[in-house]
């Protein structure tokens, strides 16, 4: 899934590029320019859904944080911090989408001009979705999975559950026989 995830978030940024680009002809997306998108996505989602919780388990074993506060604190503090490190990657992509023939020097200056604002706008999106949301799954897929010191499912509790949702609860229901005709 993350591969999937990943490459239609390139697409989708690709799309997004030749929209909203620099007002020249559409072009087709370089591939270099995928290729950064997915590297910051990938990095993003590294981060999120592994090196957050490392993190958060970290905190716990070294310092006793509580379980509930260190997976919170590190869900919503690394995927936005890792912004810092992908903003240059989104830049860079857009800038070379937008200028294919900039040189080097001008790709750096294009970095350092927009980092600060990139970086603040990506952090700031990424924190409801892959923060909040990141932690809220977590905990409601904690909720919903059977543990090893949950009771075996009683069958007649089910079937008392479904006759009493149907409405049949105190009636005796009688299947119907087969009736063979008599020679």
């Amino acid at each position: 899934s993350a591969a999937a995830n990943i490459g239609l978030l390139a697409w989708r940024d690709s799309v997004f590029a030749r929209e909203f680009g620099s007002g020249k002809p559409k072009a087709s997306t370089p591939l270099r320019t995928f290729g950064l998108f997915a590297a910051r996505d990938a990095s993003t989602m590294y981060a999120t859904f592994y090196a957050a919780p490392k993190a958060a388990d970290y905190l716990c074993e070294e310092y006793g944080v509580e379980k509930y506060t260190s997976e919170f604190s590190m869900a919503l503090a690394i995927p936005v911090f890792t912004q810092v490190v992908t903003a240059p990657l989104h830049i860079h992509a857009m800038d070379y989408y937008n200028n294919p023939g900039a040189s080097t020097a001008a790709r750096f200056s294009a970095i350092k001009q927009e980092f600060s604002t990139v970086a603040f706008a990506r952090g700031f999106r990424i924190l409801p979705a892959f923060g909040i949301g990141s932690f809220s799954n977590n905990r409601f897929r904690e909720y919903l999975i059977r543990h090893d010191y949950d009771p075996e499912p009683n069958p007649n509790r089910l079937a008392r559950r479904v006759t009493k949702a149907l409405g049949l609860d105190g009636e005796l229901v009688k299947r119907p026989t087969a009736v063979v005709p008599s020679k």
